[in-house]
């Protein structure tokens, strides 16, 4: 896990940087100067618990869950505002900009 965090919190922090997101980044910046440990950005949240989705509930309950964060952070006012959410896919039936595949 610490190796690919790394590595995604790279590949986004360049992403961001090409594409002109500097208020993402500066998110980022800010996480990493609370955090302290000298980093410039910080991409990630600490820890990994992995718990595995087995039934169908839990697996919506978390997909809500992840759904709700850019509006409990204030970003938009509906989950399926927010651009990069697959809640886009699953409240419209939006796949614009990105495709989710449901396995069953």
């Amino acid at each position: 896990m610490r190796d690919y965090n790394r590595f995604t919190s790279q590949k986004i922090i360049t992403l961001l940087g090409e594409s002109h997101h500097g208020d993402i980044l500066q998110k980022f910046h800010e996480a990493a100067a609370i955090d302290g440990r000298g980093n410039s950005h910080k991409v990630w949240q600490d820890g990994f618990h992995p718990i595995a989705i087995e039934t169908e509930g839990f697996f919506r309950e978390k997909l809500n869950y992840l759904h709700e964060n850019p509006v409990r952070k204030g970003f938009v006012e509906q989950p399926e505002h927010y651009k990069y959410s697959s809640a886009r896919n699953y409240i419209c039936n939006n796949h614009s900009v990105m495709q989710v595949e449901c396995l069953e």
